[in-house]
């Protein structure tokens, strides 16, 4: 059986299926009928979901791809060493929503893919203002060429996706995908197999943007990852 880093209560509460979406709650019990009333907050402790440690991860990549501080993880799991924890333990993470990857140290991300346009880092992954951003947006003036981080096959070109406004979307290996959105101009074509550093669309201000930028994400298996673990900004 796995070891928890997390407190004692969060885990019984989890456990009980109080709170997390993530956790297992066929297993939770209905409350005698004599039980007296508790107070919402103690019945509802802090949202958030349980990471299960693998093989090559720390708590510096773990905390980089969820978007919280490493002091916010070692305070939250009561951790006395955070250069010590160990494959097959979990760790709660505060305010996170979903489950994440979290690749492994030692160079393997690192360079996967290159920066899809050459400008400033205006707003990273993480917390931001109140909610989760799901990747980095990179500002530059409207019509700076997007190119393609990596070689792949495109699979989505469009306007579909609520707030992204035009939108290119790239199918890679290894169940990764990379997500190219408030695009003035879409270059690129479904269905066409594309290099890195291809020209697929031109940075613009669609969908929720005030300013033009390129909201750019990486997603393996369908879950977002943080790019700063694959690029240098």
């Amino acid at each position: 059986m796995p070891r928890h880093r997390a407190p004692a209560l969060i885990l019984l509460a989890a456990c009980a299926g109080l709170f997390l979406p993530a956790c297992v709650m066929s297993r939770a019990t209905s409350a005698p009928q004599n039980t007296r009333p508790t107070s919402q907050s103690a019945q509802q402790p802090p949202p958030g979901v349980f990471h299960r440690i693998e093989a090559g991860q720390t708590l510096h990549t773990i905390s980089k791809t969820y978007g919280v501080t490493v002091e916010t993880l070692t305070t939250a799991n009561d951790l006395a060493d955070r250069n010590r924890i160990e494959a097959g333990e979990t760790l709660f993470i505060p305010g996170a929503k979903h489950i994440l990857d979290v690749p492994a140290t030692g160079g393997t991300t690192r360079g996967l893919f290159r920066k899809p346009v050459q400008a400033r880092l205006n707003s990273a992954y993480g917390r931001r203002r109140g909610g989760m951003h799901y990747g980095v947006d990179l500002g530059a003036p409207k019509g700076t060429p997007v190119r393609a981080a990596r070689a792949g096959r495109v699979s989505y070109v469009g306007s579909g996706y609520r707030g992204y406004g035009k939108l290119v979307i790239i199918d890679h290996s290894d169940g990764y995908q990379t997500f190219y959105a408030h695009n003035s101009r879409l270059i690129a074509r479904k269905g066409k197999k594309v290099t890195a550093g291809q020209i697929i669309a031109h940075v613009g201000a669609t969908g929720n943007a005030s300013s033009p930028h390129l909201h750019f994400e990486i997603r393996k298996n369908g879950r977002h990852q943080n790019p700063a673990l694959y690029l240098n900004f």
